[in-house]
């Protein structure tokens, strides 16, 4: 997909799931690209469509932008804690 977008040329570190122990809504995936990239949580924001990446975010400790699908409204309790 990165290749496919030409994101590949841009992204300087891209990371799934299945490398990290715990997945979302854990902050493992955002706290190990941080890591690699040198950025500390409190200078970064992610961009998130779901309630269990936005519950990532959070725990990371980064800000966060919320882009839900439209068929798939976030909740009150997600939309508090962005």
């Amino acid at each position: 997909m990165l290749r496919a977008t030409g994101l590949d040329g841009i992204l300087s570190v891209a990371m799934y799931g299945d490398e990290v122990e715990h997945g979302k809504p854990a902050p493992d995936i955002y706290l190990r690209v941080l890591e690699r990239i040198g950025v500390p949580p409190e200078r970064a924001v992610g961009v998130e469509d779901s309630g269990n990446g936005i519950r990532s975010l959070h725990a990371a400790g980064m800000g966060i932008i919320a882009a839900p699908s439209p068929g798939y409204a976030l909740s009150d309790e997600i939309l508090a804690l962005t």
